[in-house]
């Protein structure tokens, strides 16, 4: 049963009155009852539509997916990826507010094991802080022995060689050769107009 109100679910779309659920309100919840109780075939129907909105709709892992499809939807639209997508910067931003951020994990009682299930345990998994505090010295780590690989010493001793390929972008080419530094301000769009 589901209660007629003026607001939508996101998962709404996907509801069929009469197959996934009866809408009821004040007035009509009584009789619904007294027809679903004459009616076994339909009260069967609204069974087997409410057990698939549980089982791939409304259930734990479903509604985590729609809300990582959601967020990563505004992130890309917003601009954010470049920015929530790095976890140093996350964390600077968060601070320590990311402490209490805590997910929720989801365990069958019995097996421990994450399921769905419908006597659920529910635990408290890892920080917000805990993930991203790894993801960012990893990243810290890396972006320092590149810039150590690519460091010359001061004193005129020239630019260290590289001697790997220059990195190719999207397309599979390989970055324009620039002469000077005057060169590159010029391809880029910042040199003298």
């Amino acid at each position: 049963m589901l209660w007629d109100a003026p607001f939508v679910e996101w998962y709404y779309p996907a509801l069929d009155d009469g197959v996934t659920h009866a809408v009821i309100d004040g007035a009509s919840a009584i009789g619904a009852v007294e027809r679903l109780e004459r009616d076994p075939q339909q009260l069967a129907t609204l069974a087997k539509g409410a057990a698939f909105v549980d089982r791939e709709l409304v259930c734990p892992h479903c509604i985590a997916d729609y809300l990582r499809v959601a967020f990563a939807s505004i992130s890309e639209r917003a601009g954010y990826k470049g920015v929530l997508d790095d976890a140093a910067t996350v964390l600077r931003l968060a601070g320590t507010s990311c402490d209490a951020f805590v997910q929720v994990v989801v365990v069958d009682r019995k097996t421990g094991e994450a399921s769905i299930t419908s006597k659920p345990e529910i635990r408290a998994g890892p920080t917000l802080c805990d993930v991203l505090r790894p993801q960012a010295t990893v990243a810290a780590k890396a972006a320092k022995a590149a810039a150590k690989a690519n460091w010359s010493p001061p004193g005129g001793w020239g630019p260290r060689r590289v001697t790997e390929a220059p990195a190719k972008n999207a397309a599979g080419q390989e970055p324009p050769a620039l002469e000077s530094v005057a060169g590159f301000l010029e391809e880029t769009g910042w040199g003298p107009r």
